[in-house]
């Protein structure tokens, strides 16, 4: 990794027993570039990645996914890039999907809280790997208090494409009403009318050149 200052510089990240290599370049504080190489030729376009760059260390170098997700027999890459927020805030981030497309790569980008290897689990031959994400929205009903909730929902790597998958099972997407006690109990208390109107239709941003 080289650094610079203004945080001008590029991470490259990749297998040892892969050709493919993912490298992320910061754009000034405006944003980052992905683009895969392969034996050092460009493998399509930079995609521009519309996430505010900080410091070079905000590109997550140690939770960083080189794999095969979507079983085609090329590597793919998920890297989580920090939002960089304080409070509760610091525990948002977004995670920068690349997944082999043809003779090049489909970029997607997805929002998450405090992302881990936790989030990767397999539903056998239903779906062998889904991703978990987990949003953070308020119910605000004057003069009450503001209801907090997690919201956790299910991905799974379709070709190219990165897919909502809650139908493969019925708890998802999962409601969590956030308190100061420990609190894991479903938020029973919402209606589907709710959810509906607490947050946006749940689709994936595509990075683009």
């Amino acid at each position: 990794m080289q650094q610079v200052n203004p945080p001008l510089g590029t991470v490259d990240f990749y297998r040892s027993d892969s050709r493919q290599q993912l490298r992320i370049t910061m754009v000034g504080t405006s944003h980052y570039e992905g683009q895969v190489f392969s034996s050092d030729a460009p493998l399509g376009l930079p995609a521009s990645v519309n996430v505010q760059a900080t410091t070079p260390n905000d590109v997550g170098l140690d939770d960083a996914i080189c794999h095969d997700l979507n079983r085609d027999g090329f590597t793919d890459f998920i890297v989580t890039l920090w939002g960089h927020g304080n409070g509760l805030g610091a525990a948002f981030y977004d995670r920068l999907i690349a997944l082999s497309s043809g003779n090049g790569y489909r970029f997607w980008v997805v929002p998450t809280m405090d992302p881990s290897a936790e989030d990767f689990v397999t539903f056998g031959k239903i779906e062998p790997l889904v991703m978990v994400t987990r949003a953070f929205v308020q119910k605000r009903d004057w003069p009450e208090e503001p209801k907090s909730y997690f919201v956790y929902d299910l991905w799974a790597f379709h070709g190219d494409a990165l897919v909502l998958a809650n139908s493969i099972d019925s708890r998802f997407p999962k409601w969590v009403r956030y308190t100061s006690e420990p609190n894991w109990k479903p938020a029973i208390s919402l209606t589907e009318d709710d959810k509906r109107k607490l947050r946006s239709d749940q689709r994936p941003a595509e990075a683009t050149p």
